[in-house]
This record gives C-alpha cells, sequence and structure tokens, in this order.
C-alpha cells in the first residue's frame, strides 16, 4: 500500500517487477545526471575536472540513474580538498535534496 519510495545511497538494482508495481520510485543520486551516472560518480566528476555538480531526485526506470530528473541542488567539488571531503559536498548536497523533497 506504499505511494512513494525515495531511495538514498541505495547501492541495489530493483527488480522490474518492483518498478511495474506503480509504486511511485524515486532515487537520490549525488551526481549530475546523465553523465556521472552509477557507482563511483564523484571520483568520475573530479578525474573529468567537472566540478559543477548537481544533486539530483529522479524517477526510477529499469537503467540505472537513468529516470526523468525532477530536482535539482547544485554544489561544487573541491579539486584542492581530499576525495573524502568532496564526498561529504556531494553528499551534504544530496541529504539537503531528501529533506526538501520529504518536505
Amino acid at each position: 500500500n506504499y505511494e512513494k519510495i525515495i531511495l538514498f545511497r541505495a547501492g541495489l538494482i530493483i527488480n522490474n517487477k518492483v518498478i511495474e508495481t506503480g509504486i511511485n520510485i524515486l532515487n537520490i543520486h549525488a551526481a549530475s545526471l546523465p553523465d556521472f551516472a552509477g557507482i563511483g560518480s564523484i571520483n568520475k566528476a573530479l578525474t573529468d575536472k567537472a566540478y559543477y555538480q548537481r544533486a539530483t531526485l529522479h524517477k526510477l526506470i529499469e537503467t540505472i540513474d537513468s529516470g526523468e530528473v525532477i530536482s535539482e541542488i547544485a554544489y561544487k567539488l573541491n579539486p584542492k580538498k581530499s576525495y573524502l571531503d568532496n564526498e561529504n559536498i556531494a553528499y551534504s548536497a544530496a541529504i539537503k535534496l531528501l529533506i526538501k523533497t520529504l518536505n
């Protein structure tokens, strides 16, 4: 009887049977889509020197991180900081997006 499911830092592949239930399943991804989809997105953004990023809320579809983007929060990675610091920057933006979505 769920109306909506919101995924955050979910390292899961959601079965197509679940997607086809009609439940509105949303995912928060901590990097810009579609360019930085999947695992390792923050590292890829740093490697590509794509410092201007967006945490994204998107509809879940069968293809990973490919559904319609509904909402975004911009942030900037800092190449002078450690990977951990940059991950914290990205996930702080993602948490803000989660809070915005829940409100």
